[in-house]
């Protein structure tokens, strides 16, 4: 067993909104009060780690927004860890079915395992007091992950240097699409499904609006940037749109930033993203939206220009690019500037530290709870052992073994070391 550590953190992939939630919080909580923090994989090996670490303290962006996170918020619980967790997306629609759902995610328990969990809003508090119950481990931070605009700002991506990178210098105008997680709604399921049908018509119509701007505009760079946790990718809308030389699909391999940063237009089918897009640099976005009402959608959704079909969106491409910018953009100004702050409560660059100094306060508190066995902690790990057998024996046998690439610890590291930077800069600490 190693030397117990103060906090683990454990995210899905070593850079992007994940990272950019966890983390400004850890690099001040260890320049502030020098606390020993490890960054790993929450979809590879976090049982071992658990186990070997023994952290006084589990962190994690988003504790419900897959199985193997909500596991191990869940485990973690049981081995008499304290849980701390965010959230990845938090506008919640003022929906009591649509609130349970997102707040709960993959945690069917229905039971708030971790000691603190952070909330974007006050508004979402709200909701959550309201269509779910009040809990005194909840407390507002504001929304951690736009800090990066004051944290970050003079080290995005440059035009050039992804054009470079990425063989695509024969381009000048670049529109950026943020993919959507229809591969959730393809399957019949529980998440909003009385607009599954919708979804699903929406998804066919939206490819095709996307395909006829590509293909009636070679001469601009569409960046199709798939949603960050979408597996499936022949039911996203880019299915089969991804190979047209004037394509360049991404999903982890850059910060959503950074790709946002590099492009003069962003758009979506739906999309907190276009909100980055606002604070990046005020960035034109449009949704496409065939069908009205197809479901509740975000807030965030009436600061953007609705595209309904090709020619609309033909219209404002056009239009921006022969003037400059978009009338019926620019006309949604003051509704924008109401979503920004009813959504992440604050844009001072400082709910890093705010969620932080209520995460010191937890470290601090005596430890409530010792490890408590029982079959859900022999269910995880029994699993964990025979998948470490399954995998052992594959190898013996040559056969394929599935590998997850979107965490590296080297890139994480870099990750690490850019906030850490950035962090010491904007508070000034020694």
């Amino acid at each position: 067993m190693s030397k117990k550590i103060d906090i683990l953190d454990l995210e899905y992939a070593s850079k992007g909104r994940d990272v950019d939630i966890s983390e400004p919080i850890l690099s001040y909580l260890e320049l502030k009060y020098d606390l020993n923090i490890v960054r790993k994989c929450s979809v590879q090996n976090w049982q071992y780690y658990l186990l070997k670490y023994r952290p006084q303290m589990v962190f994690i962006a988003n504790g419900v927004g897959a199985l193997p996170h909500f596991q191990i918020v869940k485990t973690a619980h049981y081995l008499g860890i304290k849980v701390v967790t965010h959230f990845s997306e938090g506008d919640f629609t003022e929906n009591p079915e649509a609130v349970r759902t997102f707040f709960w995610g993959y945690n069917k328990d229905r039971k708030l395992y971790e000691d603190l969990h952070l909330e974007w809003s006050q508004r979402n508090i709200h909701l959550i007091n309201t269509y779910i119950g009040k809990y005194e481990n909840i407390k507002l931070s504001g929304a951690v992950g736009f800090d990066k605009y004051k944290l970050l700002k003079d080290q995005f991506l440059t035009k050039n240097v992804l054009l470079k990178k990425y063989h695509k210098t024969q381009f000048n105008k670049i529109i950026g699409i943020a993919g959507w997680g229809f591969d959730e709604y393809i399957e019949d399921n529980q998440l909003l499904k009385e607009y599954t049908e919708n979804i699903r018509q929406s998804k066919d119509l939206v490819k095709k609006i996307i395909e006829d701007a590509i293909i009636a505009n070679p001469d601009i760079l569409f960046i199709l940037k798939y949603h960050p946790l979408v597996l499936d990718k022949s039911s996203s809308e880019f299915h089969n749109i991804d190979n047209y030389s004037n394509v360049l699909k991404l999903q982890t391999e850059e910060a959503i930033f950074d790709v946002i940063n590099v492009c003069d237009i962003w758009g979506a089918y739906e999309s907190t993203t276009a909100m980055e897009a606002w604070l990046i640099g005020d960035k034109p976005t449009f949704l496409i939206q065939p069908i009205e009402n197809d479901f509740i959608r975000s807030r965030i959704s009436d600061g953007s220009t609705k595209i309904r079909n090709s020619d609309n969106l033909q219209e404002f491409i056009d239009e921006f690019y022969n003037t400059g910018r978009v009338r019926s953009f620019d006309d949604l100004e003051p509704v924008r500037k109401n979503i920004i702050e009813r959504i992440i409560q604050w844009s001072d660059g400082k709910n890093h530290q705010r969620a932080a100094e209520y995460i010191y306060e937890l470290y601090k508190a005596p430890a409530n709870r010792k490890i408590k066995i029982n079959s859900f902690l022999i269910y995880i790990y029994g699993r964990f052992i025979y998948k470490k057998i399954t995998r052992q024996i594959r190898r013996l046998l040559r056969l394929p073994l599935y590998f997850d690439g979107r965490f590296n610890d080297t890139e994480r590291g870099e990750w690490h070391q850019i906030y850490k930077q950035a962090v010491r800069k904007f508070h000034d600490f020694n």
